[in-house]
C-alpha cells in the first residue's frame, strides 16, 4: 500500500502532467491563430473582431499569394 503522502504526491505530479498538456495546447491554438497575421499581415477572419467581406477576400487573396509564393524569390512580393 502507497502512504498517503506518497499518494498525494503522486496526485500532484499527475495534475502538474496534465494542467501542461492543457497550457501546451492552448499556446498552440494561440500559436496557430496568429501565424498569419505574421504570414501576410492580416488575422484569420473569424479571429478579426471587425470581419467584413472586402477584409475576408483580402485575406484570401493574401493566403492564396502566400502558398503560391516562389520560394526561391524575394518574400517582398507578397505585399499588397
Amino acid at each position: 500500500m502507497i502512504p498517503p503522502s506518497a499518494q498525494t504526491l503522486i496526485a500532484s505530479y499527475v495534475l502538474a502532467v496534465r494542467l501542461i498538456k492543457v497550457a501546451t495546447l492552448s499556446s498552440l491554438a494561440i500559436g496557430l491563430a496568429g501565424l498569419p497575421a505574421v504570414a501576410i499581415g492580416q488575422p484569420i477572419p473569424c479571429f478579426d473582431p471587425t470581419i467584413s467581406k472586402s477584409k475576408t477576400d483580402s485575406y484570401k487573396s493574401l493566403a492564396k499569394a502566400f502558398l503560391n509564393r516562389n520560394t526561391t524569390g524575394p518574400a517582398s512580393s507578397l505585399k499588397v
